[in-house]
């Protein structure tokens, strides 16, 4: 069975769309009100600018929240003529603020990854990010976090490297999850979910992957999304047992939950061969967009 192939777009689009929002609602509230307000509504809502465009309700939930009907109805007028002034061809036509996601799709591919990630995969799913930068399984894993809020799942971080010392690049669930969610979101470390003594060890893998499947039932969510950054353990030479992890794991889970499973692309350099068995395992798979 192949895997699904979706590809992560390099182009800065969602930064453009995040410079202009942010331009705009400084330029109408004011500097400092800005900085606050988008504090705000990152920590509480785990929102950031461009999100008026790819999570557009959520976002216009919680401006309203925050600053009142009112004061929402005044701001967004001026974001919809700085977007487009800085999108002329993709939003000619675009006559209110709600007209903005239909139309950014065909130009920002990185909605098709998005709403896959947060809408479309579904319990038994396992997913494969292969990732060229931090930016890109940061922002895959946060949608797969911010998904599982939204949807009343639990969402537990499996990360760091077997030896306990941090690393550039460990994601952190504290800068993932918003406020909302932390009591439904955990972080646990490689060494506690994967390794029986000094070994890794699939069988010990799978055995407490199904446990938090199953402990997600027993606490009344309405299930369960698993990341497992395994970027550490095939730096630090662990690529036979998570190979072995994966194929154990197979393309469907054998346990009721959504997988995903981010790795360094840079890391099968040379290794085509290790990739596409890797590949084999998954469901679906988001590459970069350069990614062959």
């Amino acid at each position: 069975m192949s895997s699904a192939v979706l590809r992560f777009p390099k182009s800065g689009i969602r930064d453009q769309v995040s410079a202009t929002v942010g331009a705009s609602l400084s330029e109408a509230i004011g500097d400092e009100p800005w900085r606050e307000l988008r504090r705000q509504l990152i920590e509480i809502y785990g929102l950031e600018p461009e999100d008026i465009v790819y999570e557009q309700d959520k976002f216009m939930e919680s401006v309203g929240l925050l600053l009142g009907r009112h004061p929402s109805v005044v701001l967004f007028p001026l974001v919809l003529a700085h977007l487009k002034a800085a999108f002329p061809e993709a939003l000619q036509g675009a006559e209110t603020i709600q007209d903005l996601p239909s139309r950014m799709e065909v130009v920002d591919p990185s909605l098709v990854v998005q709403r896959a990630l947060m809408d479309r995969v579904a319990s038994g799913d396992h997913v494969l990010a292969l990732c060229d930068n931090l930016n890109m399984k940061e922002q895959v894993v946060r949608w797969f976090c911010r998904a599982a809020g939204e949807k009343g799942e639990m969402f537990v971080l499996i990360t760091g490297n077997p030896y306990g010392a941090s690393t550039t690049g460990t994601l952190d669930i504290r800068e993932l999850a918003d406020q909302a969610h932390r009591s439904s979101s955990f972080q646990l470390s490689v060494r506690e979910v994967f390794f029986q003594g000094y070994e890794f060890s699939e069988i010990a893998a799978v055995e407490t992957l199904q446990g938090l499947a199953e402990e997600s039932q027993k606490k009344g969510f309405r299930g369960i999304r698993l990341v497992m950054d395994a970027s550490d353990l095939m730096k630090y030479g662990e690529q036979e047992g998570v190979m072995r992890l994966e194929k154990a794991l197979g393309v469907r889970l054998p346990f009721n939950a959504v997988f995903l499973c981010t790795y360094d692309i840079k890391q099968f350099t040379g290794k085509d061969d290790v990739r596409q068995e890797l590949a084999s395992h998954h469901s679906l798979l988001v590459i970069p967009e350069a990614g062959a």
